[in-house]
Order: C-alpha cells, then structure tokens, then sequence
C-alpha cells in the first residue's frame, strides 16, 4: 500500500548546453589545431613542470691550427699581437704605418713612458729599504702610466686628424697643401680695386646685404653673442683657416683703416672693424680662392668650395703667429697707466681669434715634443709632493 501512495517523480526535460553546442560547432568548422610540446603533466601531487625537448645545434666547423703555431706555443714564442696606437683623447685606434709627424710623437711618448717607468721602479726600490728596515708591510710594485693633461691629449688628437684624415683629403679636393702667409698681403693688393668698390657700394656683395638686412631687422640686437654665432660660421675664409683670417685682417687694416678709407661715417650702422671681419675678410677669401685655382673659377664658384674647406681650415691652420710689433705685457700696463692719467695711447692690435682645435705643420714642428718633455718633469713634481705630504701625516698623527 505505502509503494501504491507514492506519487511518480516528475521528470523535466534536459535543455540542451548551449555553451556545450557552441563550443561542439567550433570544433566541428576549424582545423584542429597544432599539437605542442606538454608544458605540465598531471602527477598524483599535483601538475608538474616539464622542460621542453632540447634540439640538436649543428655542430660548427672548428678552425684548424697548424702544428707551426702548436710547436710555437710549446716553445713559449706566443703570436705577436698587431701593434696599434690608441688615442688618449677620443680612443681611436691607429695602425702603422705612421706618418713621420705622428711616428715622432709615438715615439716621444713611449720614451718619457720608459724614462718614467725607470723613476717608478728607483722610488720603489728605496720604499723597500725603508720598509725593511722599520718592519713595514711591503707595498706590491703598480706601474703607473705618465699623466697626459688635457692639452697633450688634444696635440696628439689633432696631430692624427691632420696626418690621416685632412691631409688625404686636401689632395682630394684640391686644396693647396702649403700656403704662404706671409704673401697675402700682396696677393690682396691685386684685387684691392674690387674690395674699394664694396666699401663705396659700387660692387654688389652678399655678405653686405645680409649684414645691413640683420641690422634693419634687429637694430643693435644684431650685435648680440647670440647672434653673431649663428652667423659666425659666414665670416671664415675657407681653408685659409685662423692663421688666414689673421693674415687677412692686417692686410685690410693697413689698406683700408689705417689709410682712413673705411670711416664710421660711411660704413653706418657697422663700426670699421666689424666691416672688415663680417664683409671684407670672406670676400678677399673668395678671391684668394679664386687665384689658387687660377682664376678658372668664379666667385659662385669659389663660395662653395670656401664653404666646404671651414672644416679643413680651422683644424689645419688653427694657430695664430704672434706679431713682434704686438704690445707685451709691459707696454699694456703702461697704456693702462696712460689711459688712466687721460694721455694719448696708440692704436691697440686688434685680432680676430676664432676656436682652435689643430696644430699648423711648419711653425708647430717641435710643438707637441716641447709638451711632452715637460710632461715628465711635472709627473715627478707631483710625486715628490705625494711623497712630502705623506711623510708628514704621521707626525700630524702623532
């Protein structure tokens, strides 16, 4: 009777997994995919990492040596290395041969490296008496290179550039080798006529047009530092460099200034002297440009290649001859005294510097040599002082 009460479970239909179907139609319309390496693997304690299979690298071709270089290494004669010389001041290597400029300050250099080496090993070997006789702890022996300041370490940068670099790239270009300074005055008395011109404006220049337009612009703002940098790089003449730009600069004073031919008045709003260094000094450039090549090119022509050669100029002929006729210290002080008293002094020496980075072949032989020889006397100056001072520390203790 109590099976005949029960009332029947209901069953409800099943709805049908909708993300089951949908993830069953996927299945169904792609590929299967790729099988992969196991990265786990089941384990009774759980999944388990699993590296993948290492491949097989092919297996290189090793070099072969010669039972020559086996028996040298035997014998103890290991292979020389490539002797090479490295820059203090931008670290570039450089491989003989040298040239002979550059040979002598190599050479120069490994001997004051000796000669210093030989006084290193003189001081350790009276530190060792000194330390056995007081029962000291004996410093092991370091060799110490010889100290280059940043002014050798500059001569010896640009003393490479120009033997390897701008030096090769003269005779590609054309640039005359040797130039002589001392002719320019001369040279600039040929085309004189055509500078007078450009200072009475019957000659038409660029340089002046750009100069009066700046100071239409601007006004006394074009005479700023600012300003006269970034229209620096216009005033240099080419490859003639500093060294030129001085040349240049004294044969335009004595032809121009000097003789009254370029005034405040006619030369307004520019003063003489920024006349001559920003219009006259690059237009004589041109034409001194235009005389080496043999007058075989214009002066469009002689602007590129003056344009072109401002690198080339400031590092080759980048130092100024100093003028006998230049005052020395003495004569300034007593032109300083004179102004002050409210005496007449004489015309000052004006110069037209500009930033220096190489050294000048024919008055710079013996340059870069003179440097470093003194070198080593001021490296063993500041030993004898380390040494003084570290005398005098333990009595201070005391």
């Amino acid at each position: 009777m109590e099976s005949s009460n029960k009332r029947p479970a209901q069953t409800t239909p099943q709805r049908p997994d909708v993300k089951k179907s949908k993830t069953i139609d996927k299945k169904d319309t792609c590929p299967p995919p790729a099988k992969k390496e196991p990265v786990s693997v089941n384990s009774t304690r759980g999944n388990k990492l699993v590296l993948p299979k290492r491949r097989a690298k092919p297996l290189e071709k090793k070099e072969v040596i010669s039972e020559a270089i086996i028996q040298e290494v035997k014998e103890g004669k290991l292979p020389d290395k490539k002797e090479c010389f490295d820059c203090p001041d931008c670290g570039e290597s450089i491989f003989p041969p040298y040239p002979p400029k550059l040979h002598r300050l190599i050479k120069k250099l490994k001997q004051n490296q000796i000669q210093y080496e030989k006084e290193q090993r003189a001081a350790y070997e009276l530190e060792v008496i000194e330390c056995k006789r007081n029962n000291m702890f004996i410093k092991p022996f370091i060799l110490q290179d010889v100290g280059l300041s940043k002014n050798d370490k500059r001569v010896i940068c640009r003393t490479h550039q120009i033997e390897l670099k701008f030096k090769p790239m003269a005779k590609e270009k054309g640039y005359p080798e040797h130039i002589d300074f001392d002719a320019i005055a001369d040279r600039i008395d040929l085309f004189q006529d055509e500078l007078l011109g450009i200072i009475e404006r019957k000659v038409s220049s660029t340089y002046l047009d750009a100069a009066y337009c700046r100071f239409e612009k601007m006004g006394v703002k074009a005479r700023s530092a600012k300003e006269m940098l970034a229209v620096f790089e216009d005033f240099k003449p080419g490859y003639y460099g500093v060294k030129g730009t001085d040349a240049i600069m004294q044969a335009l004073f004595s032809l121009f200034l000097e003789t009254s031919l370029i005034t405040i008045n006619n030369v307004k709003p520019l003063t003489p002297i920024e006349f001559i260094q920003q219009i006259l000094v690059p237009e004589a450039g041109l034409r001194l440009i235009r005389q080496d090549r043999g007058g075989k090119v214009d002066l469009e022509e002689a602007k590129r290649i003056m344009k072109e050669s401002e690198e080339y100029g400031s590092i080759v002929y980048y130092k100024v001859k100093k003028d006998k006729n230049m005052p020395d210290e003495k004569e300034i002080a007593k032109i300083q005294q004179q102004d002050e008293h409210g005496e007449e002094q004489p015309n000052e020496y004006i110069s037209f510097p500009m930033p220096s980075n190489t050294e000048e072949e024919e008055d710079d032989e013996n340059e870069s040599e003179d440097i470093l020889s003194s070198q080593l006397s001021m490296v063993s100056q500041v030993d004898e002082f380390d040494d003084q001072v570290s005398s005098q520390t333990p009595e201070l203790q005391d």
